[in-house]
């Protein structure tokens, strides 16, 4: 309902709820962006990581009913997305888990972006959600930048959390939506996912196992709980991390997936084959 109206003020670089993007769309904008100012500049300039002060709870009830009455014209959708807003209590912040209220918080910064994108000329600018990155040319100011955004998301409500705002020379590392990336000596951006995410999987696999010890869960069911890990560490080439959680399930288990055929008939043998424990044969 909201997306139509709401579409035509976002930049093409917004990339969280909208059809056709999400967290890799950003990821990918990103390293394009870090690969067209790596032609022009090289290594040279700065990037600004940035995120808004609790999104969510904070998000101003004045300015998004001010954009309902500039464009939802027919009263009977207008008075039914007022609702959908006011219903949180005070003056401010939107429930969670709720599509209007998730595409209210996606179009929300768009007069922010329009003021990046068009009245400072950054080309290298997204976002996802309230995660902002913004590339900086050696020839300008960063903190400069910075203060100016601050400026226009303070007119629009939007408190920018400076805790978290970090201004990264493009010859370090930096994080984006808890992802590693690297711009090396001839060009190549590098992404790579964090730490914690290896150890999330474990927990998840030696869980997993407990519940196939006990029945609750079927081999097929494993094997398509464990495809999301696998999948997760491949999309960024993160071989070293895959390997490990192949090794894991070796242990766990006995067996690897890779040497039996999963089907669903199979899956209803809970304890096939059995464990073989480290250094011993049959």
């Amino acid at each position: 309902m909201l997306l139509p109206l709401y579409k035509h003020d976002m930049i093409y670089n917004n990339g969280a709820s909208l059809p056709g993007k999400g967290l890799d769309f950003a990821l990918r904008l990103l390293s394009e962006e870090l690969r067209q100012h790596y032609r022009k500049y090289g290594r040279e300039g700065s990037i600004i990581l940035s995120d808004f002060r609790k999104f969510f709870p904070t998000a101003p009830h004045d300015t998004i009913l001010e954009r309902h009455k500039r464009l939802l014209k027919h009263p009977n959708i207008r008075q039914l997305a007022d609702i959908i807003v006011t219903f949180f209590p005070g003056n401010s912040g939107l429930p969670l888990g709720v599509e209007v209220s998730q595409m209210e918080m996606v179009a929300l910064p768009s007069p922010l972006d329009n003021f990046m994108k068009c009245q400072l000329r950054l080309k290298g600018f997204g976002h996802y959600m309230d995660d902002y990155h913004t590339l900086v040319p050696p020839d300008r100011d960063p903190h400069e930048i910075l203060e100016k955004k601050i400026e226009a998301a303070a007119k629009l409500g939007l408190v920018v959390n400076r805790g978290k705002t970090v201004i990264c020379s493009l010859k370090k590392p930096f994080k984006f939506c808890k992802a590693k990336i690297r711009l090396t000596e001839t060009g190549r951006v590098i992404i790579s996912r964090n730490r914690q995410s290896l150890a999330r999987s474990r927990r998840k696999f030696k869980h997993f196992n407990e519940l196939y010890e006990e029945g609750k869960m079927t081999l097929w069911d494993v094997y398509q709980a464990t495809q999301c890990s696998f999948g997760y560490f491949g999309r960024y080439h993160d071989h070293g991390r895959v390997l490990k959680l192949k090794r894991l399930i070796f242990a766990l288990f006995g067996f690897s997936f890779k040497d039996i055929k999963i089907s669903r008939r199979q899956s209803n043998a809970v304890y096939s084959p059995p464990k073989i424990p480290w250094g011993h044969s049959e």
